[in-house]
Formats: C-alpha cells, sequence, structure tokens
C-alpha cells in the first residue's frame, strides 16, 4: 500500500510582513512509502526534521487540508526539501533495487515552484 502525498507550496504575502500567506500552487506527488517516511517519519522511515504539523499562519487552501482526509501534516523549506531530494537520491536505489537515476516528478516540481522564502506543506492520505 502506497502513501498519496498533497502538497501546497505557499509564499508569503509580500504586503503583510508574513502575517499572511498565499497559495501559489498545489502538487500531487505519486505514492512513495519511502519518501513519506523522510519527510513524516512513519512507515519505518526517519524524518530529517521533526514533523510541525499545519504551519500557522498559513494560506486558507492549507486551512482547508484539515477537512480533507489527510493525517501527518508538516511543512518544509526550500532548503529543506533539497535535503530530502539528496537523501532520496542517495538511498533510492537501494530501496528500489536499482541502478538508476532516481528522480521523483513531484519532488522535482515543488522544488521548482520555490522560492527563498516559500514553504512547502505536506499532507498525506493512505
Amino acid at each position: 500500500m502506497g502513501i498519496d502525498i498533497h502538497v501546497i507550496v505557499e509564499a508569503p504575502d509580500p504586503d503583510t510582513s508574513g502575517e499572511w500567506w498565499d497559495a501559489i500552487a498545489e502538487v500531487y506527488w505519486h505514492r512513495s512509502t519511502q519518501l513519506f517516511g523522510i519527510i513524516a517519519g512513519v512507515r519505518g522511515g526517519n524524518a530529517l526534521f521533526e514533523p510541525r504539523g499545519l504551519p500557522s499562519p498559513c494560506s486558507w487552501r492549507v486551512e482547508d487540508l484539515q477537512g480533507e482526509d489527510l493525517h501527518s501534516f508538516t511543512w518544509l523549506t526550500r532548503d529543506e526539501l533539497l535535503q530530502v531530494r539528496r537523501v532520496y537520491r542517495e538511498k533510492g536505489p537501494e530501496w528500489y533495487d536499482t541502478t538508476d537515476k532516481l528522480v521523483h516528478p513531484g519532488l522535482a516540481r515543488t522544488i521548482r515552484l520555490m522560492g527563498p522564502d516559500s514553504r512547502a506543506v505536506f499532507g498525506f492520505d493512505g
């Protein structure tokens, strides 16, 4: 059984000094129990960063995640997500018994969408 990963990229509203956040993109990642473990520290994984729950303040779209059937909420900065990608690339071939270079399209797209002050908010389904 895999884990669907729901991601909302948020950026601070420049007019409010971080009091308001805007949802700038929503990215669906295909199932990955390994990334779930790296990000949320569950299903046998070791989270690289202590899970944080939902951020506050946050965008209205992130607030809406609470009403969906999701769990293990957390959020990461762009720099933290780059570290997640590094671990996924280093350990992935062992996890998937392959010699191929692993690229997770959702992870790559999320990193491309993020600026230095943005964050990615995660909810998991499954």
